[in-house]
């Protein structure tokens, strides 16, 4: 009897949002010492794209559930891999938090664990990022992820696995800058004119006097 491949599953790209919880270039392993590559992305839930996605999500676990017998199809799933994103009251934002992951170690053939490749990362020009560049919460990414219906006996659902990220806009050590904190431009004092000047100043006592004898 031939063994039964596993479905492909598909590869789906989420709009542009909001990353937190960034663990793309190193694993976390604070709760699995395997480590496992995540981030979750905050989108508006009213965006077409996202409901979209939705649909799909829910979807795929409605055509797996066929595959299930009658009393296992009766169990509903404890999550979609997203929720509403809410508030520290508990009150709901308008968007929805998508949650990716992937292990960071696979066991081959012979049972003995390997380390996985990481999540590609790539720039908004479609160039890789190096390893190691600092992503913080707030980043704008697209997130490219696979659906995978799960079921366990106790819990059933659908996991989205991590595959890659487009980073759109990057929040960085180095790239803070006032509209991160909620700042926003405000009638009052301006220090761009006194750093003109202050550079002004800094070329004229920097260059050398000149003298009719040199030439």
């Amino acid at each position: 009897m031939a063994l039964q491949k596993k479905p492909q599953l598909p590869k789906l790209n989420t709009p542009i949002g909001q990353a937190r919880f960034i663990n793309i270039m190193e694993p976390d392993t604070r709760f699995d010492d395997n480590g496992v590559y995540s981030v979750q992305l905050l989108v508006p839930e009213d965006d077409p794209k996202v409901k979209a996605i939705i649909k799909r999500l829910k979807d795929i676990y409605e055509e797996f559930r066929k595959t299930l017998d009658a009393k296992q199809a009766k169990k509903q799933p404890e999550s979609y891999g997203f929720s509403p994103d809410v508030d520290d009251n508990g009150d709901e934002t308008g968007y929805i938090v998508f949650k990716f992951k992937t292990s960071a170690k696979y066991k081959d053939k012979k049972g003995e664990l390997k380390d996985k490749e990481p999540p590609a990362v790539f720039d908004a020009k479609l160039k890789k990022i190096p390893e190691g560049t600092p992503i913080w919460n707030g980043t704008s990414m697209i997130v490219n992820f696979s659906p995978s219906p799960y079921y366990t006996g106790k819990n059933c659902g659908v996991t989205l696995y991590l595959n890659a990220c487009q980073i759109i806009e990057l929040v960085s050590g180095s790239s803070r800058d006032a509209s991160s904190y909620g700042f926003s431009e405000e009638e009052g004092y301006d220090a761009a004119p006194e750093l003109a000047e202050d550079d002004e100043e800094l070329t004229q006592s920097s260059s050398p006097e000149v003298n009719d004898e040199d030439f």
